[in-house]
């Protein structure tokens, strides 16, 4: 099997090969337990790499293959779409809608 990518540039290929190799490895370290000794915030920083590099990579393979910046933009809205909703959904339900008014300190709070 020949892996090409649409625009047949080899930059390209070797950075999908890359982060094909990257996100395997951490699916091994995943299984290996290696969340808990690495800690859960360091762990998502490093699952976080190959999602932005495929997402780069992928983004700049599309605008090319449709060979206009607002059509590709445009499809990766909608891509994304249901991420987007869910996250707004997340954060207006984590969010409390009664936030405490807090006094303001004012001159008449500085003691004498």
């Amino acid at each position: 099997m020949y892996l090409q990518s649409i625009t047949g540039s080899t930059s390209l290929i070797v950075a999908t090969l890359t982060l094909m190799l990257y996100t395997i490895s951490l699916h091994i370290a995943a299984i290996a337990g290696a969340s808990r000794q690495l800690g859960v915030v360091i762990f998502a920083i490093l699952h976080a790499i190959p999602a932005v590099g495929i997402f780069t990579v992928t983004s700049v393979e599309l605008a090319l293959a449709v060979k206009s910046p607002t059509v590709a933009i445009s499809i990766i809205v909608l891509c994304f779409l249901p991420t987007i909703v869910t996250i707004f959904q997340y954060l207006h339900i984590a969010t409390p809608r009664d936030l405490p008014s807090v006094p303001l300190a004012g001159p008449t709070d500085v003691p004498a």
